[in-house]
């Protein structure tokens, strides 16, 4: 990983205690575009997670 794409990691790290649903589902999203074909695996895990929480709490 170069320290660019370090950077940009750092920057997309979404805080789960505190954010809310879609981001988690959004956060995902955004840097799945940027990540190398074989890393998509964990970007998927992430919005699956993200979409569980909204069908279980779908007020937030």
């Amino acid at each position: 990983m170069t320290d660019e794409q370090a950077r940009l990691d750092d920057q997309n790290v979404v805080d789960v205690q505190s954010a809310s649903p879609v981001d988690e589902v959004l956060a995902p999203l955004e840097t799945l575009e940027r990540a190398p074909l074989g890393e998509h695996a964990p970007i998927f895990e992430g919005i699956h997670a993200g979409l569980q929480r909204l069908l279980v709490e779908p007020d937030l």
